[in-house]
């Protein structure tokens, strides 16, 4: 038919210029993009303050190294140093010796943040165990300054008294408490009692303790042996369980550690009474070990 002045759209062709209307078309509903997030003011104040405190403990740290490296310097000042020591209840002991051993604790870790030779920062303690520990001797020691502005140390010395002797292939001085602390020699005083064996054999006597603890009663024992007419010339321990007692007269008694002394004395005083015995004089030992079973030679 005849055109009649209308215009007719082939809606099923395809090609370039209906794909290009449609890139240029504007959709009606559009998605919004989406915004950035935003961290929550609660959060910002929290990082805001630990921040902070960062700060501030860096400060404080700075501060708080800055006033230790002053006090450090400070200690070092020459007037401020310890330069005398001396010694007061040394006899036996040299005080030299121990004005010099307190000398060497004081100058020796020179290099540390703080002056050991301060006269308000010395290892007051670490001085006195360091004394007790090289002078088994001293039984008691203790470090003073006489006056805040003196720039002196006091070393107050107590030493141990001899009460008894140990001995061996040599003899050391011992006291109330068992403890070794020195050789005998020919200026030590008389002793009453001599011990040997229950020490450590694989060092020195010196710094070891005999009967610790059980030395009083065992002193006890030789004392009440005298009394009862039977002098002791020693007493050595075998084992941890019996100890051995050398009389006067040459005769030994084989004892044990846990008896009791009154059934001791009683037992021996029984042996050497009876009519099979001569006297002490014919015997070797006597063995009382074994309760009322009394055995000897």
């Amino acid at each position: 038919m005849p055109s009649s002045g209308r215009h007719i759209l082939d809606i099923k062709q395809k090609g370039p210029s209906r794909a290009k209307a449609r890139g240029k078309m504007t959709p009606m509903f559009s998605r919004p993009s989406k915004p950035t997030p935003k961290t929550p003011r609660p959060q910002r104040l929290r990082d805001k303050r630990r921040k902070q405190r960062i700060l501030v403990g860096c400060i404080c740290l700075l501060s708080t190294l800055g006033m230790i490296g002053g006090v450090g310097a400070i200690s070092h000042i020459e007037r401020l140093a310890i330069n005398d020591v001396s010694v007061v209840g040394a006899a036996a002991i040299q005080p030299a010796a121990v004005s010099a051993a307190v000398q060497d604790g004081l100058t020796t870790e020179r290099f540390k943040l703080f002056s050991r030779e301060n006269m308000f920062l010395y290892p007051k303690h670490a001085l006195e165990a360091k004394l007790t520990n090289e002078f088994p001797r001293i039984k008691d020691v203790s470090l003073s300054r006489p006056s805040m502005l003196a720039q002196a140390v006091v070393v107050a010395v107590e030493e141990r008294s001899p009460y008894a002797k140990w001995c061996a292939n040599t003899c050391y001085l011992l006291d109330s408490t068992g403890f070794v602390f020195a050789e005998f020699g020919n200026e030590s005083p008389e002793i009453a009692y001599t011990f040997g064996g229950g020490l450590a054999d694989n060092r020195s006597p010196i710094g070891q303790w005999f009967l610790r603890g059980r030395l009083p009663s065992m002193v006890e024992f030789v004392q009440q042996l005298g009394a009862a007419g039977f002098t002791a010339k020693s007493l050595t321990v075998d084992t941890e369980k019996d100890f051995t007692v050398l009389l006067d007269s040459g005769v030994a008694l084989y004892v044990p550690f846990d008896a009791d002394p009154e059934t001791i004395l009683r037992n021996l005083k029984t042996t050497i009474e009876s009519d099979s015995l001569q006297g002490l004089e014919t015997l070797q030992y006597i063995d009382l070990r074994f309760g009322s079973r009394v055995y000897y030679k």
